[in-house]
């Protein structure tokens, strides 16, 4: 039954990262580099990075006390992706525009940067009816071979 989650535990990692690409969400490839499973004889725990929610789900208003903290993240991300300023501007003065609207009207998705579905394309009906179906199998083969 191990070997057979963490079959899924690749299999999940590698469409997620093959659906980030696609979905063009990369910037500095951390989302990939944070992607993880863990295995144990019964368990498969996948996990990444923090934002993983918010680029599935968009992202709410700040709360007043909270506002400004998105500035040094989204001038990062500015640098990651290698956006061109727009006329007249900087990217410092880019950064503080974006974190400002964010704070203000938070993230919806999908929207014209993220069609949406980054985690639930991948983990769907279809992940796990196939993992289940293995493990179906596998627990199958073991009752069987045990009343033999």
């Amino acid at each position: 039954m191990k070997e057979i989650l963490e079959k899924y535990g690749k299999i999940g990692i590698a469409e997620l990262v093959k659906n980030y690409d696609k979905l063009g969400l990369r910037a500095s490839g951390n989302f990939e580099k944070k992607l993880e499973y863990e295995v144990t004889e019964s368990k498969l725990k996948i996990t990444g990075a923090s934002y993983s929610y918010f680029m599935e789900k968009g992202r709410g208003v700040t709360s007043p006390n909270k506002r400004g903290k998105l500035y040094g993240i989204i001038l990062q991300w500015i640098e990651d992706k290698k956006l061109k300023v727009w006329e007249g501007k900087t990217k410092k003065s880019m950064a503080f525009l974006i974190s400002r609207k964010i704070d203000e009207k938070g993230i919806k998705v999908p929207n014209p940067y993220n069609a949406g579905g980054l985690i639930t394309d991948v983990f769907n009906r279809n992940y796990f009816n196939n993992l289940s179906k293995e493990l179906n199998r596998e627990i199958s083969i073991k009752i069987f071979n045990q009343w033999q």
